[in-house]
């Protein structure tokens, strides 16, 4: 199974929900709540986000980058997303 990186996607919507479900092929009790929860917001907010119901601030993708230890270029490329 090949790896999906943050270049193969081309909207942060899909990376987010490919991040939430590669992490519950180990944990199994994963959940939205526990990714809002690791990356300091709200699950209504995520909920509402990966749904396309709101979009993502400048605020929460940056803690999203951080959170996740985006390089330099990955932060760019994700703020373009």
């Amino acid at each position: 199974m090949a790896k999906n990186t943050l270049y193969s996607f081309d909207n942060y919507r899909d990376f987010l929900s490919a991040e939430i479900s590669k992490i519950k092929l180990t944990r199994k009790n994963f959940s939205i709540r526990a990714m809002a929860k690791h990356l300091n917001m709200g699950s209504t907010t995520l909920i509402e986000v990966l749904g396309g119901k709101k979009n993502l601030s400048l605020d929460l993708a940056y803690r999203i980058r951080k959170k996740l230890k985006f390089s330099q270029e990955e932060t760019q490329y994700f703020l373009q997303l």
